[in-house]
């Protein structure tokens, strides 16, 4: 079996059976936005109707081993013509590839007299290798290519037209990775995740319910420039009796590129159902940091150097703001645009913010100040 497949740390580890490495060339946690082409596409707020937004889901090819040994040499390079085939997103035990595995306590990957201790899993390990190929859209020209893996369990090893892209854990949170250098812009590309059952991981759950496998959530590839609106994180604040509500918006602008760039700039559009802008904000970054960890306040906006996030702030207020709550669901859209020093409109991010208020007062649990009672169910 080629090495590459399963890389090592320097320790000498493979990575599946790595616990203190969840990641190799993975982009950092973000919430899920892709930037919008026009006002139009951004007022859906729906993030799959962009311009920029290119789905992978669907059918793709499929190769199971029981085992690990058992992967097919070279499968990164095979075009898998006589492969059977799978709905993406799925789990494989559903079409009949291995069994659902149920354990109350213990561990469903060990079997008896079996001596693995963690973090080492079984050679018994089933593998599914999941293979498509897709052409780049024309609206990606001149912009970073970002692949987008929506969930995978447990492990996922990520394959672009035979080159080794990098790995994910972590089967409950999305994957993201940089594949503008691994691609043919104009050709059509060959896609491989190699996608195994158990890790190092799954140590750690051991839970009483089904263990199941696969790509679970959907696939697709998007678009940024260089220096993109990364993340954002919006939250409200209010004034006496909530007769007027502040939005405050953390925005994080990331210089994907080779270079440092020019300081840059965040406006903030507030809109009430009707389509009326009832508030607006603008903000130049200001704090620098690197994967979300804060590295100090810059006395000024200041350039990006490359491979770093700054942050941007902005401030908003809204008068006698129409309240969110389970009755009355009241939403208003926000446009954030990320323009340059000089004031050219970059990206354009959208998303729906409800004003309310989650506090405990006196054992109470109160929405908007109003008491309120629970009914729901557990699940996993």
């Amino acid at each position: 079996m080629n090495s590459t497949y399963f890389p090592k740390a320097p320790w000498g580890r493979r990575l599946i059976d790595e616990p203190g490495i969840v990641a190799l060339n993975k982009l950092p946690y973000h919430v899920p936005t892709v930037p919008f082409a026009n006002e139009d596409e951004a007022l859906s707020c729906d993030y799959t109707k962009s311009s920029y937004y290119h789905s992978l889901s669907g059918t793709w090819k499929f190769h199971y081993s029981e085992c690990i040994s058992d992967i097919p040499d070279g499968f990164e390079k095979d075009s898998g013509a006589d492969w059977d085939t799978i709905p993406v997103p799925s789990c494989w035990q559903l079409f009949g590839y291995g069994n659902p595995k149920y354990i109350n306590i213990g561990y469903s990957f060990l079997e008896r007299g079996d001596e693995k201790k963690p973090p080492f899993t079984s050679e018994k390990n089933g593998v599914g290798i999941y293979k498509r190929s897709f052409t780049v859209p024309e609206s990606f020209s001149d912009k970073r290519t970002i692949l987008r893996i929506g969930a995978v369990s447990s492990s996922a090893s990520v394959f672009v037209n035979g080159v080794y892209v990098g790995y994910s854990t972590n089967s409950k949170t999305a994957a993201e990775f940089d594949i503008t250098d691994f691609i043919k812009p104009h050709e059509e590309n060959d896609l491989s995740i190699l996608v195994t059952e158990f890790c190092a991981g799954s140590w750690l759950e051991d839970q009483d319910m089904f263990r199941l496998s696969g790509i679970t959530r959907d696939v697709a590839i998007y678009a940024v420039c260089d220096t993109h609106l990364y993340d954002f994180f919006a939250y409200s604040e209010f004034g006496e009796n909530f007769s007027e509500a502040s939005l405050i918006v953390e925005s994080k602008i990331f210089n994907m590129s080779e270079h440092s760039t020019s300081k840059k700039k965040v406006s903030m559009r507030i809109l009430s159902s009707n389509g009326e802008t009832v508030a607006v904000a603008s903000s130049e970054n200001g704090n620098l940091s690197y994967r979300f960890d804060e590295i100090g306040p810059s006395p000024k906006p200041a350039d990006i150097s490359s491979g770093t996030i700054a942050t941007a702030y902005l401030k908003a207020e809204v008068k006698n703001p129409m309240l969110w709550t389970a009755e009355t669901p009241n939403l208003y859209t926000v446009i954030l645009t990320l323009c340059s020093d000089g004031g050219e409109e970059l990206e354009m991010h959208a998303f729906q913010h409800g004003f309310r208020k989650i506090e405990e007062c006196r054992g109470e649990l109160l929405i908007n100040g109003r008491a309120i009672k629970l009914k729901g169910v557990n699940r996993h």
